[in-house]
């Protein structure tokens, strides 16, 4: 072994390489084999997001055009919140109550009163037509 032992490290990394090349070539393959699937699917995106965006030309102009159309209307209602606000200040009335609600309670109450004497109309009717029926 002593006439061979100064062959034995360029061996070894000769192997070394041979392997090294040998996955080189074996995952090429492999991704060469895949490129196929892999390009058809990249078209395909492709084809996807030019369609998107020739889309987006056509909403940025609507987009534009409600950004305008919106704008006059959020200062109105910005005007409009403090007009509510200054309404609802100036009309509170006794208890912290806005007047509107006292008057909303006033009226319910009337209304169920009112429907309470439409409900008792029918049963007079009634008992007067029972009344008469019986004679009495």
């Amino acid at each position: 072994m002593g006439s061979f032992s100064w062959l034995l490290p360029p061996l070894i990394a000769s192997l070394v390489a041979i392997a090294m090349l040998g996955l080189a070539i074996r995952s090429i393959l492999f991704y060469s084999r895949r490129a196929a699937e892999i390009r058809r699917k990249l078209k395909s995106m492709d084809r996807e997001i030019a369609r998107w965006h020739e889309g987006t030309a056509d909403k940025q102009k609507v987009v534009v055009e409600l950004q305008r159309m919106v704008t006059p209307l959020q200062e109105k209602e910005s005007r409009l919140q403090s007009y509510y606000k200054m309404l609802e200040v100036l009309s509170l009335g006794e208890g912290g109550k806005p007047l509107a609600q006292e008057t909303a309670e006033k009226r319910d109450v009337k209304a169920g009163s009112a429907h309470q004497q439409q409900e008792e109309k029918p049963k007079r009717k009634l008992e007067i037509n029972l009344k008469k029926r019986r004679g009495l």
